[in-house]
This record gives C-alpha cells, structure tokens and sequence, in this order.
C-alpha cells in the first residue's frame, strides 16, 4: 500500500515543488498598462496574456531558469533572459515595452477580403498607425497624407482637397471610409476635408488596380480610412489652434458594457465630436482669387458593436458632417467673384456577422449615404451669377461568405448592389442614376510559406453593361527578413454622371460645361513588383516598381464657342500610360531615433508621348522622429520635397483643350517643405504639443495650395 501510494507522489508530482512568475507589463511611451500583451515561455507551450491591468501569471513552473517572450502590436519584442524559479515561490517581474518604429504587425483589411498581418499580406498596403498620426498631429487628413511616397495631394476647382496615386488623378482614387464608399464627390473626387482625424485609428493605402474588390475608381488604388472601433471605457479631447485662424477641437469617449445577455455578449461604443476653423490663404490679393478657401467644418460620429453571443454580432455606425467655405474665385482684369459653399452630409451603415463554425462565418451589410450641397456666387456689386444645389445618395447593400474549403485555403465569395444617384440643378434632365449588380470571389492559398490570391468581380452596369475585373497577387518569403510580392489587376473606371450629363452654363465669366452621354468607361491594366526587407528594429526597407496601361482615357477639351463662351466637355481620346518606382527605407539609428527616407519616380505620359500634366516626376521625404528620456518627449522634423513639374490654367488658356493641339505648360518650380513638432506628456493622460509648419514660408503663386508659416500648439487629454 504505502509502496503504491510512494508510486503514485512520484509520478503526479508535488505542487508545493512547483513556482510560478508573476508580472505587470506597461507601454513605455503611454505609461498605461499594457492589456493584452503576449507572455511566452520560451521552449515551452506556455502562454498567458496579460489581463486589462497588464497583469500576468506564469504558473506550475518546474524550478529553473527560463526566458520570457513578451510582444504587443506595434511595440518591440522584449526578451527577459534566465527568469529564476524557485520551487513553492513566486517570482515578480516589472517590464515595459518600448514603441516600435515599424509596423510589421499591424492588421491589414484593405487589400484582400482576408485579414493580414502586414508583414504577410499578399498585397502590398501601406500603413499610417496611430502613433504616426499622433506624431504628424494635424486634423487635416491631406496633411496626413502628403508625407507619404507616392501619394500627391492637391485642391480641386471647388476648392477640394485630394490625392493622386502613382501618377493617376484623384477620380482614378477610390477614398473608402471603414471599407464603405461615400457620398460627397465634388470636381469627380471625395474631399478629403471632409474625414475628422480625431475620429481615425489608421489609414491603409494599397497603389494599384483594385477594382476586383472595390468596383469602379479603383484604378489607381484605394485609401481606406479606418475609424476606431469601440474599446475600453475612456474620455479624450483635443484643442489646437494658431495662425491662418486656425482652430480644432475634439472630444470623444468609449464604454463597454459586459455580459449583458449572459456569457461572451455585450455592448461597446465609441463617439466622437469635432469643430475645424481655417482662415484661408490668399497669396497675393490684387488678383482676386484665394488658394485656399476659409472653412468650417462640424463633425458627429458613433459607432457601436453589439455582442449577442460568441457567434453573432452586429455593428452600426452613423455619421455627420457640415461644412461652410468661402473663396475669391475671380482673377486679374475679370470680375470680383465671391464663391460660397456649403455640404451637409449623413452617413448610416449596418453589419451583422454570424460565425457558423471556425470555417464558415456570413456577413450582411447596408450602407446609405447622403450629401447635399450647394454653391452661390457673388459679383463685387453684390449680383449673383450663379446658385446650384445637388443631392447625392450613394448606397451598397452586401451579403458574403467566408469559408475554409481546404486546410491551406480561404475563399471569399458574395453578391452586392450599389447605386450612386444624384438630383443636381447643374443636370440637363435634373436626376440621373447608375447602379451596378454585382458577384465577386477571392480564394487564397497557403503554399508552403508562400501566399497566393486569385480573384476577380463581374459587374453588370445599368448604362454600360458588363465588366469583369480579374487580380492575382503574390507573397513569397525568401528568407526570414526579405519578402517578394508581385501582381496584375485589371482596373475599371464608369464616367461619372457628372462627366455624362452635367449641362452648366457659367457664360457670365465666359464658359459653359456640357457633359457627354456617349462615353465610354475607362478600364487599365496594372502590375505591381516589390521587395520588402527588414531586420528587428534597425532597419525596414521597401522598393516597389509599378506600371499602369489606360484605354479610353476621359480628358476635358474645348468643343467651340456659345455666344462668345467656351464651350468645355469630355471626351474618350487615347491611351495614357504611368511607370516608376517607390522606395522607402527607415532606419532605427540609436535607441529611441528614426529616420526615414522616401522617394518616387513617376512617368505619365499620354498617347502621343506627352506629358501628362498636374504630375511630379520625382518626389522625395524625409522624416526624423526622436523620444527623448525625460516626461515621453518626442521630437518630430518631416521634409517634403517636389521636383519641377507641369501644369496648366484651364482659365486663361482655354487653347490647351482644342482636340489635336500640342499642349501649352506653365511649370512649377521645384520646392521643399519643412514641418517640425515637438511634444510632451508632463502628466498621466496629458499631452502638450507645439510645431511650425511650413518652417521656411515657401508659396508658389499661382499654382500653390500650399499653407503658408504656420504656428500652432495644443494639447490632448486622455482619461481612461
């Protein structure tokens, strides 16, 4: 008996012969706990993860020395070496986590229908995180943009704000708001004004045809704007302000509620409100007319998740947005013109997902969005020459599946409709739609370490008839730090109803607009190659090669004269190709500093071997950012930097439309700008921020768009 018993003990082990490791992780550069940090035994299969306090425990260790692999997303790995555990005792550790200057494992949505960790997605995406808006800490998502290689931000005729994408114009840009298009297209392209920063989590940038995902627009890629998603209870405001009359505030907050159903169900919620005021930039006032138009923008966002069991949720989402701008929109020996806008738009969306099985999961989204706008000029005696309106509706109703047919394989498939109408006084016939059936299909494969994806979208117009718009992609690792990615998409672009009907006539300052109902859609083949290299936290280095084939380009020409008018309309006239080359490389130089560099090489020609104009051929960044030691102080310096380029004047020199003529340019000269800004947290939750953008005053007269010296300064506050 007692021999059994003695079998037995020797066997199952004694629990009092068994220690344990306890722990707190915080983040570094937040000095908040550290909620879902990964803990890891290394050369064990145990695990924890850290508890909404950063808390974590380590249990039944035998005695011994072990090394402990803590990781967070966007944070570096830390490795604590030779953790000592003694048998019947606890052993406690402290440890914090250092940013890190890469975001190799960020989650990406935007380039597949699966989601990806960035290191390996199949798609090459591009991603600005939180911490990188922090650092930038504009409102202003043009301003956000504008760092980054390859993307060119500019302003419309109405006085927009838009980005071009490897040498393609904004209406060749597809801007998504959470995945979902919306309304407010003003000269053919979203304004990006529109979008509050304060609202955004991160933004993902994929170049290259991606329309057999997104459908229509999506030729020269797609910005995906990623607005946060409710979370831990929290309140946060932000107040800036400066020169230009410059003034931004926002206040937000999140709360979650818990088992309010029973076990793994729950409501979580995250609201945010903001005002923007800017005073406008007029470089030169003799010649009547503003760069940049004074503005006031008005948010209201809410977004909510709805747990009702561990299979079943259900997110809603609403949207509002206001805006009122003024601009001088005359011109040396013309009449003293005083342009007014004003957009007010609302935006509802509905997502149910429902996982049947770890294999099988369906969701089901409706998204409606309006915008209604008006415009109204003025003459310096007080005439109006002209007062629009137009409501857009733009709507996209979903129903997609996503299963695992085989171990290695993840295929995505669904059904969408999608309309865009619009009721505009500037249309001949008032009302015009276009709508679009659609079935789509992804299916990506796993093999060996590499990734494949296959996939295409047949849409049936209601105007234009069928398209199919077929992608492969590709990522081969081919050693643990340097990674391949390759692929060919075909992108497909409808006129926009606007280029189909518009009939405006603004003969008073002596032109008229007439759209054409007999053009046809611009479709393009892409091709995109890549390398990306990166080595721990010292050195990321991207090189991407792209090239883009365009068939029934639609181009803005003068169709004669009206009355002493010009007469401006669209037409398909021929190919245009672009070409070049993204390179990207940031380096950890010593602990706490980075520096990164960035240059693209765009060739844009039309088909008869011109220029295409409003491109720059060569562009270069430069982005220095510094943590110093003492109360979470970062220091940031950013330097744009934009070769000479062609432009020209669609108002005093009408003659560049006139089918057949070799075009006329001005150029802009070739510039650098430089942003610094400097920030602090003196306090738990608080941070102070100050900058000068724009160091060296540079303007550009006549093409600038370009803010002159501004100082501006502020703080955040944060209270969870």
């Amino acid at each position: 008996m007692f021999a059994v018993f003695f079998l037995l003990a020797a066997l199952t082990g004694n629990p009092s012969e068994q220690g344990a490791i306890r722990g707190s992780i915080t983040f570094d550069d937040a000095k908040q706990p550290a909620a879902g940090a990964t803990v890891s035994v290394v050369g064990t299969q145990q695990g924890v993860v850290a508890d909404a306090y950063g808390k974590f425990a380590v249990m039944n260790l035998s005695e011994g020395k072990y090394d402990l692999d803590i990781s967070f997303v966007g944070y570096k790995r830390e490795r604590v070496a030779e953790v000592e555990v003694v048998a019947g005792k606890t052993t406690n550790l402290s440890v914090s986590l250092k940013p890190s200057p890469f975001n190799l494992d960020e989650i990406v949505v935007t380039g597949n229908f699966t989601k990806h960790i960035l290191k390996d997605a199949p798609v090459l995406t591009e991603v600005i995180g939180a911490r990188e808006l922090s650092a930038i800490g504009s409102k202003n998502l043009s301003e956000v943009l504008q760092s980054q290689t390859g993307i060119e931000v500019g302003t419309g005729i109405g006085q927009t704000q838009n980005a071009s994408l490897h040498g393609l114009n904004d209406n060749h840009v597809l801007v998504l708001v959470d995945g979902e298009r919306v309304s407010g297209k003003v000269d053919g392209a979203i304004d990006l004004g529109q979008v509050p920063v304060s609202m955004v989590q991160k933004i993902e940038v994929v170049k290259g045809p991606l329309s057999s995902i997104y459908g229509s627009d999506a030729l020269g890629g797609v910005i995906n704007i990623l607005t946060k998603s409710p979370r831990e209870s929290e309140l946060v405001a932000s107040a800036t302000g400066g020169n230009l009359e410059r003034q931004e505030f926002s206040f937000g907050g999140a709360h979650s509620f818990t088992e309010l159903f029973g076990t793994n169900t729950g409501l979580s919620f995250v609201a945010n409100a903001s005002l923007a005021k800017f005073g406008g930039v007029d470089y030169k006032r003799s010649d009547n007319f503003m760069e940049m138009p004074t503005s006031d923008r008005k948010n209201l966002d809410l977004k909510s998740l709805l747990r009702l069991s561990d299979k079943l949720t259900l997110e809603l989402k609403a949207d509002w947005y206001r805006d009122n701008l003024e601009w001088l929109a005359g011109d040396v020996g013309l009449t003293y013109l005083d342009d007014f806008a004003e957009n007010n738009k609302l935006s509802l969306s509905a997502t149910g997902t429902y996982a049947v099985s770890n294999d099988l999961a369906f969701k089901v989204t409706s998204h409606k969005s309006q915008n209604d706008r008006r415009s109204w000029e003025y003459t310096g005696a007080g005439y109006i020459t002209r007062d629009s309106y137009s409501r857009e509706l733009v709507q996209t109703h979903r129903v997609q599946t996503t299963l695992v047919p085989y171990s290695r394989s993840i295929l995505t498939a669904g059904i969408e409709y999608n309309q865009e109408e619009v009721n505009s006084s500037r249309f001949s016939a008032g009302l015009a739609a276009i709508s679009n059936r659609v079935l789509y299909a992804e299916d990506e494969w796993n093999i060996g370490v590499s990734t494949v994806a296959i996939g295409g979208r047949y849409s049936a117009n209601s105007v234009f008839g069928s398209f199919f718009a077929p992608r492969i992609s590709a990522m081969v690792p081919l050693t643990n730090n340097t990674t391949l990615r390759a692929s060919y998409g075909r992108g497909y672009r409808e006129p926009s109803l606007l280029e189909l009907y518009i009939d405006f006539d603004h003969s008073t300052v002596g032109y008229i607009v007439r759209g054409d109902p007999n053009l046809k859609p611009e479709d393009s083949h892409g091709i995109n190659l890549g390398m990306q290299y990166n080595r721990e936290d010292m050195v990321w280095f991207r090189f991407t090669y792209f090239y883009n084939s365009l068939n029934n380009l639609i181009d803005y020409y003068f169709a004669g004269s009206s009355n002493g008018a010009a007469v401006l309309s669209y037409r398909n006239v021929e190919r245009a190709t672009t070409q070049g080359a993204d390179f990207d490389l940031d380096l950890g130089v010593v602990d706490g500093l980075v520096v990164s560099l960035g240059y693209n090489l765009v060739i844009a020609l039309d088909g008869y071997g011109n220029p295409l104009p409003f491109r720059t051929p060569h562009s270069a960044n430069l982005k220095l950012n510094y943590e110093l030691p003492f109360y979470a102080t970062k220091l940031d310096l950013r330097v744009r930097w934009y070769d000479t380029k062609p432009v020209n004047d669609d108002q005093t020199n009408r003659g560049i439309y006139s089918q057949g003529q070799v075009p006329i340019f001005s150029y802009v000269s070739a510039y650098s700008v430089t942003d610094i800004r400097v920030s602090s947290k003196p306090f738990s939750g608080v941070e102070l921020f100050a900058g000068i953008n724009n160091v060296f005053d540079y303007r550009n007269y006549p093409f600038g768009q370009i803010k002159p010296l501004q100082v501006f300064g502020g703080l955040n506050f944060t209270l969870k």
